[in-house]
C-alpha cells in the first residue's frame, strides 16, 4: 500500500513538472490573454526597369533601385514623398501613404519618349531652303 502511494506521488509530481515545462513553450502574451505589440513602422518596397535609378524619400537618399525589390524598412506611418530620378534626368514624384505593420510595393517601368528626326531636302516643289522642305518622322521605340 505504501508503495502505491509513493508511485502516485511520483507520477503526480512528474506530471506537474511536465505541465509547467510545457507552458513555458507558449507565448506568454497568448497564455495570459495579453495583446501582442503592434508594429510601429511600415515598409516600402521599390523596384524598377531599368535598375539603378536614384531614390529619395522625404529628401533623404536611399540609394538606387534594383530589378528585385529594394526594401526600405522602419518608415514612420503617414505620408512620405518619394522621388525617383529617371535616366533622362526627369523626376518622378509621388506622395505615398505608409501604414504601420504594412508593406507598400512600387514598381516603376521607364520607357523613353520616341525619338524625333527632322529631315529636310534642299529643294522641295521647286523651293529652296530648310523651311520649305522640313518634315518630321517619329521612330517607334
Amino acid at each position: 500500500m505504501e508503495r502505491k502511494k509513493e508511485n502516485r506521488f511520483f507520477a503526480t509530481t512528474l506530471l506537474a513538472i511536465l505541465c509547467l515545462l510545457g507552458l513555458g513553450a507558449f507565448d506568454s502574451a497568448a497564455v495570459h490573454g495579453q495583446k501582442t505589440k503592434r508594429a510601429d513602422y511600415g515598409t516600402l518596397r521599390v523596384n524598377s526597369d531599368p535598375a539603378g535609378l536614384l531614390l529619395e524619400i522625404d529628401g533623404k537618399a536611399y540609394g538606387e533601385t534594383t530589378r528585385d525589390y529594394l526594401n526600405i524598412e522602419h518608415l514612420l506611418p503617414g505620408l512620405h514623398t518619394l522621388v525617383v530620378t529617371m535616366p533622362d534626368g526627369s523626376l518622378w514624384r509621388r506622395d505615398i501613404e505608409i501604414a504601420a505593420g504594412r508593406v507598400k510595393c512600387i514598381t516603376l517601368g521607364y520607357r523613353p519618349p520616341p525619338a524625333v528626326i527632322n529631315i529636310w531636302s534642299p529643294t522641295f516643289r521647286g523651293e529652296a531652303g530648310p523651311s520649305a522642305a522640313t518634315s518630321s518622322a517619329r521612330l517607334a521605340s
